[in-house]
């Protein structure tokens, strides 16, 4: 038979847990003292080539350093355990008792029913073609030139080893997270530009049932489905969710933060905080401009409690969820970008580059004026101007009617742009258009609210509540003629268009030999240098002013349309006036505006 006796009142001995605590304490403190130059002997004799090259004398000292503070809070937990046994049992009795509350499977299950009750299952059907639809609108430019930045990312950091992606932030494009999927999915289906892309475009479609789930969530099915349709038919989150960056990533985890956070406002689980916290933590580790959906969201948290806003008994139990979440959100986030800090490029490169370091008060007014312009025609481009006017109608009744109609008294708009106007005062920093594609996402979500809440207003004036699911419905199909409509007046990408750079690079592959060295001026090298690696040719064999090398045969490839656009130019540039003979060239290959040529080097008198 069981103990009764509840495990608190055990007295049970804390000596196997200490000496497992020591043991493994002594374990890590003698693993941090094998001095660096043994470990590289050790680690050398296991490889192939007896060299052993992955880790620097600096990143094993902080690999020391922290493998010790692991001794020593192993060695803190033994003495807690032999001077105080009574409390070491009463918070592992707690823990276990924490851990006897959560049923991870019983709160999911209810999270999904309160999402999608079957009772929803036409507006459910309706939402799988809206999908289907946004990955079918998605695709039909999907193969369109590799942009400069997907190059980069990959060149860079995706075909790098585990350790680059991980610990190099030198340069914002390194999205890790992201770089990860992409990795990954390098690694199994090969380097193809569908490959490369396709976790931007997984996210991308996701997007649609996630802002679903957040209509629902905070307002209700119609203000769902309308918000997933738009969605799946921007024109601006079209294209970026066939873009190989982390943006289409953020809007997701921005819009699964906002479903979350509905749920919990009526109804706290732990399943629900922890949930919220990954999203949270999963948005960071893709791009740490996701502090502003996290402000967001938290804040509007945070304001329902104070309000009286939240249906809690106990309001107590609520906040200290809230906080815990925020916390481990943060927590997690330093760990995951510990490669960063202690073995790679450091501190300083997430929070010192170009692209976050504040500005002065008069700089940054006058970005901001300048920004805002840009952001709203980004927003707005290739959308039919009646349809931008429509939605623009629909965000203006949300904010003069959700504070009495809403079925929650805080509206999240509210929170979302409270906290994204103080960080903005607190970095002085305008972001690029890029950066508020999450909240293009919010913006549709929170105007398809606004047009529900007009339609309840005119349905309950006129006796028509029950062709209301007609009403909205007959707005999606709208919404999905006008996709076509817009969709078609784009202007894809032509065959020619598609070959810009692959053209070119399929032809250099075709003719280098050994001792050539190619030669150009970024984008044009990165982007075609990305069709190279597809062709075998690394990027190592770009000629670098840096590292520099000796030249016995030049290939150049140059943009005529750039602002390098003759040999001389680009030879100029990279300072190889005294190497190169740019008088003495052959054009080998042309497509485009893209050109190929021979450069001999300069013959000794």
């Amino acid at each position: 038979m069981p103990d009764p006796t509840p495990f608190r009142t055990r007295k049970t001995s804390p000596l196997p847990s200490v000496i497992a605590y020591a043991v493994l304490a002594l374990l890590f403190l003698a693993g941090s003292l094998i001095p660096y130059s043994s470990l590289v002997s050790w680690m050398s004799r296991l490889l192939s080539d007896g060299i052993f090259e992955s880790l620097s004398a600096g990143e094993y000292l902080g690999l020391q350093w922290g493998v010790r503070a692991v001794s020593l809070l192993l060695l803190a937990a033994a003495g807690i355990q032999i001077a105080w046994p009574e409390r070491f049992e009463a918070a592992r009795d707690q823990l276990k008792a924490i851990r006897a509350k959560v049923h991870l499977r019983k709160e999911m299950q209810g999270i999904l029913r309160a999402t999608f009750p079957a009772e929803d299952r036409s507006f459910l059907f309706t939402l799988g073609l809206i999908t289907l639809l946004g990955l079918a609108i998605r695709l039909i430019d999907y193969a369109h030139p590799v942009g400069y930045d997907e190059a980069y990312t990959y060149i860079h950091f995706a075909s790098k080893s585990l350790r680059t992606i991980l610990a190099d932030y030198s340069a914002p494009n390194n999205h890790i997270f992201h770089t990860l999927l992409v990795a990954l999915a390098d690694r199994i289906f090969g380097n193809y530009l569908w490959v490369l892309r396709l976790p931007a475009l997984i996210a991308g479609v996701l997007c649609i049932p996630a802002v679903y789930a957040a209509g629902r969530s905070l307002y209700n099915r119609g203000a769902g489905i309308l918000s997933a349709a738009l969605l799946s038919l921007a024109p601006l989150l079209v294209d970026y969710s066939t873009n190989a960056r982390g943006y289409s990533l953020i809007c997701l985890f921005s819009l699964l933060m906002l479903w979350q956070a509905g749920i919990l406002r009526r109804s706290s689980t732990f399943s629900g905080w922890l949930l919220l916290g990954t999203f949270a933590t999963l948005g960071f580790y893709t791009i740490p401009v996701m502090v502003y959906p996290v402000c967001g969201v938290y804040l509007w948290l945070l304001l329902s409690w104070l309000i009286r806003d939240t249906f809690q008994s106990d309001r107590r139990h609520f906040i200290y969820n809230l906080l815990s979440s925020a916390v481990g959100t943060i927590l997690m986030t330093l760990v995951l970008y510990t490669p960063v800090f202690l073995f790679g490029t450091g501190l300083s490169s997430i929070t010192g580059n170009e692209f976050v370091r504040s500005q002065t008060w008069g700089d940054f007014i006058q970005s901001v004026a300048v920004r805002i312009p840009t952001v709203w025609s980004d927003w707005n481009s290739q959308v039919p101007p009646a349809l931008a006017i429509f939605i623009a109608i629909g965000m203006l009744a949300s904010l003069l009617l959700e504070w009495k109609q809403a079925a929650h008294r805080m509206p999240p708009w509210l929170a979302v742009v409270l906290a994204v106007s103080l960080l903005l005062i607190a970095q002085r920093v305008a972001p690029l258009t890029r950066v508020w594609l999450f909240l293009l996402c919010f913006y549709l979500l929170f105007s398809a609210n606004g047009w529900q809440m007009l339609f309840h207003l005119a349905a309950g004036k006129l006796s028509l509540k029950r062709y209301l699911t007609t009403l909205t419905l007959g707005l999606l199909t709208f919404a999905v003629f006008w996709g076509f409509w817009s969709l078609q007046s784009h202007a894809l990408h032509s065959d020619q268009d598609v070959d810009r750079y692959r053209a070119p690079a399929q032809f250099t592959a075709s003719i280098l030999k050994s001792d050539d060295t190619l030669v150009s001026v970024s984008p044009i090298s990165i982007q075609v240098g990305y069709y190279l690696a597809q062709e075998g040719v690394p990027f190592s064999r770009f000629f670098d002013k840096v590292r520099r090398g000796e030249i016995k045969h030049a290939i150049i490839i140059l943009s005529n349309h750039s602002k390098f656009p003759t040999v001389q130019s680009v030879v100029d540039f990279q300072l190889l006036q005294t190497t190169l003979d740019a008088t003495k060239t052959e054009l080998l290959f042309e497509h485009g505006y893209l050109q190929v040529f021979s450069v001999p080097v300069l013959t000794q008198p």
